[in-house]
């Protein structure tokens, strides 16, 4: 489907058993805090450039459709099925080129609308948050500081350890209860990682894009009111904040 949200898709958080405010969020950053998606399909596209548009359409395909994959493992597939190359030595070179392609971008890249509304409004209610990407954590770390997001979060999560045993680790260590946090994300590495472990998600897909999540997923286009959705409010109750 080429809208946002699908057809008859839900469109809000009605469907989902979860506490407002919920004890804690767990947020991807590129497509849902950042505006930073695209520019990196451009420097996946670049490294590749050479080979014609029919290998850079198949970049751009793979990188769309596994978004929350490390781009470790999206360069050994593009040099395994477009070079037919398992050299670790230049599958390393590419992943420093491509970080230098994209960090800086992604720095001055725009924020999702409603991100930083949303990050205010669980800080003031001391609602916790967690990034949890598929960048290496060192770089990701190293934007979140450089733009001014540090003090949102109770911490910022990369590659190369993969989704999934991140949330298992925040849950482990919070402890936190997985029914009563949110995750949110725009790939369905994202996806996977919350159902894993029991916890409610919601997709951001912005206008225009194609939807690839189950039908039974709450999805929105950017998060603008999603503060308010949550019961992230001023003078609202506040969850005893877990030491994570």
């Amino acid at each position: 489907m080429a809208d946002g949200v699908r057809g008859g898709a839900p469109t809000d958080l009605c469907e989902l058993r979860l506490p407002r405010p919920p004890q804690a969020l767990l947020l991807d950053f590129d497509g849902v805090l950042c505006q930073s998606v695209a520019l990196k399909a451009d420097a996946f596209a670049d490294l590749y450039a050479d080979l014609g548009p029919a290998a850079v359409a198949a970049v751009r395909a793979y990188h769309s459709i596994h978004g929350g994959l490390s781009r470790v493992h999206k360069i050994r597939h593009y040099q395994q099925t477009l070079r037919g190359s398992d050299d670790e030595a230049e599958i390393a070179r590419l992943v420093d080129r491509f970080g230098s392609l994209v960090r800086d971008k992604v720095i001055a890249a725009p924020e999702v609308p409603g991100a930083g509304a949303l990050l205010e409004a669980a800080r003031h209610c001391g609602v916790p948050c967690h990034v949890i990407s598929g960048t290496p954590e060192p770089e990701m770390r190293e934007i979140v500081e450089r733009r001014g997001m540090a003090p949102f979060f109770s911490s910022v999560l990369g590659s190369p350890v993969r989704k999934p045993l991140h949330v298992q680790s925040l849950i482990e260590a919070g402890p936190l209860n997985p029914s009563r946090c949110l995750m949110i994300g725009d790939a369905m590495e994202d996806h996977a990682a919350a159902a894993a472990h029991g916890v409610p998600f919601l997709a951001v897909v912005p206008d225009g894009a194609e939807n690839r999540f189950p039908d039974d997923v709450p999805a929105r286009p950017d998060l603008r009111g999603l503060s308010d959705a949550l019961g992230l409010q001023p003078g609202g109750d506040r969850p005893s904040r877990p030491s994570v």
